[in-house]
């Protein structure tokens, strides 16, 4: 006997898909590894190092395309020159802002002792290093205090709560990443519209008071492809850093189509979007004149990523989603990173469906009418990997109008299993 849900939601039909291919420019760099180790290789960097040097490398919560091997790569570097370095997990208050939450991401992302030849000392704790005019504590993480050197290494890209010259990058990392729980509350604690000035004048403060030997500053295309990469000494930093920003900016991916009804994502989490899922590509995001970019009328969440260690960070922006993701939600994880940012809705819970079809459905039919019998969908696996995604047949003259679009699978039904699942 069909339950009330089911007698809503079963009549829905949903549009046949077809698979498209975006074609994204941008070059990529032959060997990552060769490409760091030749910046590595300049006459300032070699003066710098000697014997027994203790340095600590930072390393935070997001995915970056080659990071074994470009950490492996750096170990070799550090230890040919006689440093013994070691990682510093610096991630603000993610992975639940305890040691083991913070080893237990840097494992998602593959980074282990035996991985990248370096240990791993993870501390939550900090120092105080300095205090700002206002009288706020500037605090590092204990273990990169107490190195000889620190290498900041990061992606530089845009970020997804605010815009100005410094966002995801460097200067990031030493506010925030460093800064541990710390920093996270003073960049963040004051809202949005102050969050670029905070963590820049954190950063510059952390600049001048810890041993920063360098930056190593990695830029990733739209097919998450190692770009360029740049070591930069600690004083280019905040000058170069806003001009790779903005050559980042012009390699993000992107969703060609617009108007969208339904956007069905297959997974989020804090190792795809530091919201989970990116606003800079499904929309939502306030532009420089404080206007909300367009986003699709309603958005599906079918999964959380593996490596997010149940931190659903970006569900509140979501409107359906499935039991099986709630019952992976783990607010041990989730709510430190909501509690240092201010930013409940972001982890707020949507309606949660029995499974995949439904929770589709169940977006269809919370559309307007007038849009309902034939709504424009788009499936995409999740923010950082638009290059193939699926469009629903009513969409598809506008796609093959489009020089940069190419149709890669016929039309097709949903795939869905007998549990009404799609994978």
């Amino acid at each position: 006997m069909m339950n009330a849900i089911e007698k809503i939601l079963n009549p829905i039909q949903l549009p046949t898909m077809a698979g498209i291919h975006q074609e994204f420019p941008g070059r990529a760099v032959g060997s990552p590894e060769e490409e760091l180790m030749k910046q590595l290789r300049v006459q300032w960097m070699e003066g710098q190092l000697h014997e027994g040097m203790s340095v600590a490398v930072t390393v935070g919560s997001r995915g970056i395309a080659n990071l074994v091997p470009l950490l492996r790569t750096l170990s070799a570097f550090l230890q040919s020159h006689g440093a013994e370095p070691y990682i510093v997990p610096s991630m603000g208050s993610h992975g639940g802002a305890s040691p083991e939450g913070q080893m237990a991401v840097l494992r998602g992302l593959g980074v282990t002792p035996d991985t990248v030849n370096m240990p791993i000392h993870a501390c939550v704790e900090g120092c105080r290093v300095d205090t700002l005019p206002d009288g706020t504590p500037v605090m590092a993480d204990q273990e990169a205090v107490a190195a000889d050197a620190v290498i900041l290494f990061n992606r530089i890209k845009a970020h997804t709560a605010f815009h100005g010259p410094y966002e995801s990058g460097l200067m990031k990392m030493a506010a925030v990443g460093l800064g541990n729980c710390y920093g996270a509350d003073y960049v963040h604690g004051n809202g949005d519209g102050s969050i670029g000035q905070r963590m820049e004048q954190l950063a510059r403060t952390v600049l001048g008071k810890l041993p920063i030997l360098c930056g190593i500053g990695v830029m990733e295309n739209a097919r998450e492809e190692t770009a360029a990469i740049h070591v930069l000494p600690k004083a280019e930093i905040p000058i170069r850093e806003p001009h790779l920003l903005r050559q980042a900016r012009e390699m993000m991916p992107a969703l060609y189509l617009k108007d969208i009804d339904v956007l069905v994502i297959d997974r989020i989490g804090k190792d795809i979007s530091g919201g989970g899922m990116d606003p800079n590509v499904v929309g939502g995001f306030k532009d420089g004149d404080g206007r909300l970019t367009p986003r699709p009328r309603l958005i599906t969440v079918l999964d959380l990523t593996e490596a997010t260690e149940g931190a659903a960070f970006g569900l509140g922006m979501a409107d359906t989603t499935t039991v099986s993701v709630m019952k992976k939600y783990n607010p041990l994880a989730t709510y430190p990173n909501c509690l240092m940012t201010g930013t409940p809705h972001l982890i707020k819970i949507p309606m949660a469906l029995a499974d995949h079809r439904q929770a589709i459905q169940a977006a269809v039919q919370m559309l307007p009418s007038g849009r309902r019998q034939s709504p424009r969908i788009v499936r995409i696996q999740d923010t950082l990997h638009l290059q193939e995604i699926h469009i629903s047949s009513n969409m598809l003259d506008e796609a093959l109008s489009d020089g940069r679009i190419t149709v890669s699978e016929p039309l097709a039904g949903w795939p869905f299993n007998t549990d009404g699942n799609l994978f």
